[in-house]
């Protein structure tokens, strides 16, 4: 088992500890509640160092990669990033990673439960591309979400971040001869930073960040927080068995880019073809809150098999049938999906708005106002036989062939 380089400082906060995927991590700090407030209304900090990092160099890691993520990584400039995932060749979730990119060599952050799967898959396809993978460890890995999140980090950093555009990279020295990355995300439906360092602890950015006002916040609370937003999560909400683009984030897959592994999938889906099940929110009513991988039924239908439970709320998020719902309004938290009052919508980063006090009508199409069917495109081809179908070749006066 693996101790945080920061745990010491962990435990003057007052952290209680948990096991996950071989390492004892902060859970939280005190009422989960307070951790979640501080990220919404203010800022928070968490200590993600047990995340890894693969350094990849070699003149032909732009191109190998290209053809294993979803995001277009060939026109990713240095000093970016960009969130991708991994699919096998049926469109199926292998994991999800966040990429750096400098001038000679790119970076992988991966989540410490997906190394071992991520770095197969990658290892599989490594055959004759001129590209080498090195573990950076240890890697100091800090985070901070919320609306005042450019300040805190900005004073903490002693570097003005305030003007930086989403998913851009800035370089700093956390300590005297080490180097430093800052990027602006935006992973938990708030204004966030990725604070990470090769070789670094992090302890002094950690302990200014904390005294500008930034609130420790445990993995409790992340998860409370990316359920709101509506972020999936491989081992809960993404497996082998899903496909990418019903639980995939918006902005994960690039639908201009060549060919990648389970592009084929990809592209059937989005242009011939369609998805029925889409990740959603769901506000359960009840006295007990429902457990990971219960099922939601409608009628004698099984929809789902993987729903996840929003730990405080009740709140849940699966990759369910493409239906409307409608949500409670009496939330502590309410979900980011949700909106100040509005239906579940099928995508939960396109909230729909609600007409309120609408009295209850049956769910066929037709008794719904609000509901409009979807027109059919005309069919690609004519009904009538082939070998009736014919057309005057302009190069050739009188002549016919078949189109």
């Amino acid at each position: 088992m693996h101790d945080l380089r920061l745990r010491s400082y962990h435990e003057l906060s007052g952290a209680l500890f948990r096991q996950e995927a071989g390492w004892e991590v902060p859970s939280t700090y005190g009422p989960l509640h307070e951790e979640v407030r501080a990220v919404r209304q203010g800022s928070g900090v968490i200590d993600l160092s047990d995340r890894a990092k693969i350094q990849i160099t070699g003149p032909d890691r732009v191109s190998f990669l290209d053809g294993l993520l979803t995001a277009d990584v060939k026109r990713l400039a240095p000093r970016t990033s960009a969130y991708a995932l991994l699919l096998t060749d049926k469109s199926k979730v292998v994991g999800d990673l966040r990429i750096f990119v400098e001038e000679d060599r790119m970076f992988l952050d991966i989540d410490a439960a997906e190394k071992d799967a991520i770095l197969a898959h990658i290892q599989k396809f490594l055959v004759s591309d001129d590209v080498t993978l090195a573990e950076l460890r240890p890697c100091g890995h800090l985070e901070v979400h919320g609306p005042s999140s450019d300040v805190v980090v900005s004073r903490a950093l002693g570097l003005d971040v305030r003007p930086m555009s989403l998913d851009a990279v800035a370089a700093f020295s956390p300590e005297k001869g080490q180097r430093g990355y800052a990027t602006r995300v935006q992973t938990l439906g708030e204004a966030g930073f990725v604070i990470w360092a090769p070789g670094a602890s992090l302890a002094p950015t950690w302990s200014a960040l904390v005294r500008f006002g930034a609130t420790p916040f445990g993995r409790d609370a992340l998860e409370v927080l990316r359920i709101e937003a509506g972020v999936p999560r491989v081992g809960a909400d993404m497996t082998l068995g899903t496909l990418a683009l019903e639980v995939a984030p918006e902005g994960a897959i690039s639908f201009t880019k060549g060919c990648y592994v389970g592009q084929e999938v990809v592209a059937r889906g989005t242009y011939r073809g369609h998805i029925n099940r889409r990740l959603m929110g769901l506000v359960v009513d009840g006295d007990v809150p429902p457990s990971r991988g219960d099922a939601v039924r409608r009628g004698r239908s099984r929809h789902e098999r993987h729903l996840v439970a929003h730990p405080e709320s009740g709140d849940c998020a699966g990759a369910a049938p493409n239906r409307r719902g409608h949500a409670r309004d009496d939330l502590a938290h309410r979900p980011r999906w949700l909106g100040p009052s509005c239906e579940a919508p099928s995508s939960p980063l396109r909230p729909r708005r609600r007409v309120a006090d609408v009295p209850q009508r049956s769910t066929a199409p037709h008794a719904c106002p609000r509901f409009r069917p979807l027109r059919c495109p005309p069919p690609l081809r004519p009904s009538w036989p082939r070998s009736l179908r014919t057309t005057t070749c302009a190069g050739f006066a009188g002549s016919r062939r078949r189109c």
